[in-house]
């Protein structure tokens, strides 16, 4: 009776519980702090919830009542704990729970007694504080978030092997509330606290979530695979583009030191020719000025003489004048009477200088060939080598080591060219010469680059193919042709959705497919083994004929 009359005088009105940090009001009332604070902060008044009273100096801790309701908490706790051991040690040494019972019968009686009055005492105190599921067993939980997780707070009690027990019951954990998602004793488990719940026994549980969490394993374990396959996809990437940056680098500088051992030959001649003409044009004016010099010693001694006869007197001079006259004739029809200066004896600067760039940049298409469709090495497969110029490829049926990169077609011994095109007209020639296994055409840019495809329409595929000696258009049918094609011209009309092939030989048509075309086409290229050692193992593309033409603005 005595226990009973402490534990009503140490249950909170609000939420029928054992005091939690207690506070007193003004009018000698006491609560829970975190249930009075919660019932005036939604009712808006600082009112007492039993006499209704308005507390006007707020709230004191009740230091004495705390003391007062940790100790009992604490020696109910301990209570069950010894009940629970003194439960297994005689279930584990043969005897029945009978005997234990009648040895505490005084004990049980009193507690379910008191159990039984607890139910029948005070109600808590309505209002919109509220209690979980309209209960009163478990008004703790709604009054305060801070007393959800004191309550929650699994204890662990010395002697029972590190076993968890309830922190409010101190009570095993026999149930588990799936709706709850919280481990429950025989005690927390009833109708007011769980109703309508799913309440399994815990080992059920363990065996039902741990199920649950493995479906979700599988997944993760997937998704990890995945990553991990992607990241060493992106290393092998990463390598491969410093050995791209090696190669691409090597070969630019080897084509622009071609191009600069051009301009340094095509300086070194047009210099020659400068110096040449200059060489000439001062040998030609040096035999000029050396006659010119001839004539003038020559005036100049006729003219000496002469003016020494004009000085001779009477007889003398008269003797001498037919001779005189006779040697001045002479040196008259030798020299010519008005000696010219011979024209283009300046070197022609217009010529060496005139449209310098432009002469040089057209001499220069002998060594740059331009190509209308360039491969795209990195849509090839690991079997097919390409050429540094991007022009030409075989098949060499040795796997080298390659990223697996979107683009890359990793099946089939096919390449596409670098540049789609979604408008226009579009024209390339390709020497297969005598290659036993080839296709040629266009493809969709969809066109799937990891399995095995076919060159049908239905992959995304319109080319004409050689195999088995045999030529096939897009939809597979035979082909009849009258000599073996060695260049072949593919012409893609985009907008007019036309597909044709010519012999290059005589531009005869080998075949025409018409059909509606609505994605970006790449050039499609398809290269079989050529076991022959006579014959060429690789297809290339003809470099086009580039011509100039000035037109006036």
């Amino acid at each position: 009776m005595a226990d009973f009359l402490l534990e009503n005088y140490l249950c909170c009105h609000v939420c029928t519980e054992i005091y939690t940090d207690p506070v007193s009001l003004s009018c000698l009332h006491n609560f829970c702090f975190s249930c009075i604070s919660k019932f005036w902060d939604q009712t808006k008044i600082s009112n007492c919830p039993i006499c209704k009273r308005k507390s006007s100096k707020g709230w004191m801790p009740n230091f004495a009542l705390k003391d007062l309701a940790d100790s009992y908490t604490k020696r109910e706790k301990r209570v069950y704990v010894i009940d629970s051991m003194t439960d297994e040690i005689i279930g584990s040494t043969g005897c029945g729970k009978e005997e234990k019972r009648g040895s505490t019968s005084s004990e049980e009686e009193m507690r379910g007694s008191k159990d039984l009055r607890m139910e029948e005492k005070r109600e808590p105190i309505e209002s919109s504080v509220g209690k979980k599921g309209g209960s009163t067993g478990s008004g703790r939980e709604e009054v305060s978030g801070s007393t959800d997780s004191r309550t929650e707070e699994k204890q662990v009690f010395p002697g029972l092997a590190g076993q968890v027990l309830c922190s409010k019951h101190a009570e095993k954990h026999k149930w588990f509330c799936m709706d709850d998602g919280k481990a429950v004793c025989n005690i927390c488990e009833n109708p007011t606290q769980h109703s309508g719940h799913k309440v399994i026994a815990v080992e059920k549980a363990v065996v039902d979530l741990k199920e649950k969490l493995k479906l979700n394993l599988k997944p993760l374990q997937d998704n990890l695979k995945k990553c991990t396959e992607t990241e060493r996809k992106y290393k092998h990437i990463v390598q491969h583009t410093k050995t791209q940056l090696v190669d691409t680098e090597r070969q630019i500088k080897e084509a622009f030191e071609k191009l600069h051992q051009f301009l340094r030959d095509e300086e070194k001649a047009r210099l020659g020719e400068l110096r040449k003409e200059e060489q000439q044009k001062r040998d030609t004016m040096t035999t000029e000025m050396k006659i010119i010099h001839d004539q003038i010693s020559s005036l100049t001694t006729s003219i000496t003489t002469l003016e020494q006869d004009l000085k001779k007197q009477d007889l003398r001079f008269l003797k001498s004048y037919k001779n005189i006259q006779m040697s001045c004739r002479d040196q008259l029809q030798c020299t010519p009477q008005d000696p010219t200066i011979l024209p283009g004896l300046l070197i022609d600067v217009a010529k060496h200088l005139g449209n310098l760039k432009f002469r040089v940049w057209e001499k220069m298409l002998v060594i740059a060939n331009h190509t209308p469709v360039i491969m795209d090495p990195n849509t090839a497969p690991s079997f097919l080598t390409l050429s540094d110029d991007l022009t030409s490829v075989r098949n060499s049926g040795m796997q080298q080591i390659m990223p697996d990169n979107p683009e890359r077609c990793t099946f089939n011994a096919k390449i596409l060219g670098s540049e789609g095109f979604t408008s226009g007209k579009h024209s390339w020639e390709v020497e297969v010469g005598n290659h036993p296994s080839w296709n040629l055409g266009v493809a969709k840019d969809s066109i799937n680059r990891k399995d095995r495809t076919f060159a049908n329409p239905k992959y995304g595929i319109w080319a004409i193919g050689l195999e088995n000696s045999e030529y096939t258009d897009p939809e597979a049918r035979l082909l009849a042709l009258k000599r073996r094609p060695q260049r072949i011209m593919v012409q893609l009309d985009y907008r007019g959705g036309e597909l044709s092939f010519y012999d290059s030989r005589d531009m005869s048509k080998i075949y025409t497919h018409k059909d509606t075309f609505n994605e970006r086409l790449f050039p499609y290229f398809s290269i079989g083994k050529c076991k022959d050692a006579s014959k060429p193992g690789f297809i290339q593309i003809c470099p086009s004929k580039v011509s100039l033409k000035v037109l006036l603005s």
